[in-house]
């Protein structure tokens, strides 16, 4: 007896076979969704705890650097006050610091999530991001505590950064 022969009409995919392939795919691409999900839901913590981190260690290092030629220091109420020696110029033209002479004072404290610094009226902001400061002085040493707050995407990271400046102009 002679198989009948199939008629090129008959070829193709049977509906098992398309269900199986669209219950494949499915399968796959709801993997991969998962893994894009998880992997930027990683980055996004590790992205903010390293924004965090860098803003604070800027800010610390910031100030410490905009310090360190204080003749004295002072902590009141949370805010670190330099007493920064008066800029003269010696016979050659050339510029120093007058150690004798007590120049501006500089005060930085946080306020409205900024890092500021006060120089008589004037207020600049030194970084933006800080949520908190803290200062300690002991004679010429200065402790500086940044402590700032990141967010990208859903993920927050909070991170301190701590620096110490020596004054180099301190008469003690």
């Amino acid at each position: 007896m002679r198989m009948p022969k199939l008629s090129k009409s008959n070829s193709g995919m049977t509906l098992v076979e398309v269900i199986a392939s669209v219950f494949i795919a499915g399968i796959t691409g709801a993997a991969t969704v998962s893994l894009l999900i998880g992997g930027l839901a990683g980055w996004s913590k590790g992205a903010s705890g390293a924004y965090a981190g860098s803003s604070a260690s800027v800010a610390a290092q910031k100030v410490a650097m905009e310090i360190r030629e204080g003749q004295s220091a002072s902590v009141t109420s949370g805010v670190l006050n330099v007493v920064m020696p008066q800029i003269d110029s010696d016979a050659n033209g050339e510029t120093c610091y007058s150690r004798d002479v007590e120049g501006v004072t500089r005060s930085y404290f946080v306020s409205s999530g900024s890092l500021k610094r006060r120089v008589g009226d004037v207020e600049s902001t030194v970084l933006t991001r800080v949520t908190a400061a803290s200062f300690s002085v002991a004679g010429p040493k200065v402790t500086i505590r940044i402590t700032s707050t990141e967010q990208v995407g859903k993920e927050t990271a909070t991170k301190q950064a701590d620096t110490q400046a020596l004054l180099r102009n301190c008469k003690s």
